[in-house]
C-alpha cells in the first residue's frame, strides 16, 4: 500500500490542475467512524488503565495540507517518519511510532502541559506499542455539523497502512476533476477501482439538509 501511495500522490500532484492530494482512512462528514481507544504512556507497561473513546486517521504526509488544518504545535509527518516495509509486516520490530493529535486531544489527556513529547497509545488497533506525540492540530468538527470536539489522532500511513483507503484532492479542475483522478489512479494501478467521487461542498450540503429545511 506504500509504494502505490507514494506513486499515486506524486503523480497526482504533478498533474495540472491538482495543487495537493493525500491518503487517508476516513473523509469528513462521511457515516462510518473509525473509532480507537486512547490511552497515556507507552503501553500495557505504563500502568495508565485510564481509557478515552476516540477517533484514529491513517494519513499520508500531506493530509493537514489539503484539508487545510492548522498546526497549533510541533510538527507533522514527514519522510523520518517512514518504517520500512519489514516494520509494517511485522517481520522486523519497532518499538513505537508518531503520532499527531487535536487541541481537545491534548488537552484532555495532558491538562496543564504540553501534549508534545508526551506517549500515547491505541490499545485496540495499533502495530506499535505506544507513540509519542510530535504535533497538535486545530480541533475539527468532523461527523457532523456543529458537533463538540471530538478526540483524534492521526498516525502516518507510511507506519501503519491499511485496507480502504480514501482520497482527497484539492484541485482547480470543477466538473472535470473526477475524470482526471480516476486516470491518474488507473495510470498508477491498472484496474484499480474508484468506488465513489464526491466534493466537500457536496458532503456538507446533505450533512445540513435537515436543518437548513427546518
Amino acid at each position: 500500500y506504500v509504494e502505490w501511495s507514494d506513486r499515486l500522490v506524486e503523480r497526482l500532484q504533478s498533474t495540472p490542475g491538482i495543487a495537493r492530494a493525500a491518503i487517508t482512512t476516513q473523509v469528513p462528514l462521511a457515516p462510518e467512524p473509525y473509532p480507537a481507544t486512547l490511552a497515556r504512556g507507552r503501553g500495557k507497561a505504563a500502568g495508565d488503565d485510564v481509557r478515552w473513546p476516540g477517533v484514529s486517521h491513517h494519513v499520508t504526509d500531506g493530509y493537514f495540507g489539503v484539508m487545510q488544518i492548522g498546526l497549533v504545535s510541533g510538527r507533522t509527518f514527514g519522510p523520518g517518519d517512514r518504517f520500512t516495509p519489514e516494520q509494517i509486516n511485522h517481520v522486523s520490530k519497532v518499538d513505537h511510532g508518531v503520532a499527531v493529535v487535536t487541541e481537545t486531544t491534548a488537552h484532555l489527556l495532558w491538562p496543564g502541559t504540553t501534549a508534545v513529547g508526551q506517549s500515547i497509545w491505541l490499545p485496540d488497533i495499533d502495530n506499535v506499542a505506544w507513540r509519542e506525540v510530535v504535533g497538535v492540530v486545530e480541533d475539527i468538527q468532523f461527523h457532523a455539523v456543529g458537533e463538540s470536539p471530538a478526540l483524534h489522532v492521526f498516525v502516518p500511513w507510511t507506519q501503519f497502512s491499511t485496507g480502504n483507503p480514501r482520497l482527497v484532492v484539492r484541485s482547480s479542475l470543477g466538473a472535470t476533476a473526477a475524470a482526471t483522478v480516476r486516470h491518474v489512479v488507473d495510470s498508477v494501478e491498472p484496474g484499480t477501482r474508484v468506488d465513489n467521487v464526491t466534493t466537500l461542498g457536496a458532503l456538507v450540503a446533505r450533512a445540513t439538509t435537515q436543518s437548513r429545511f427546518t
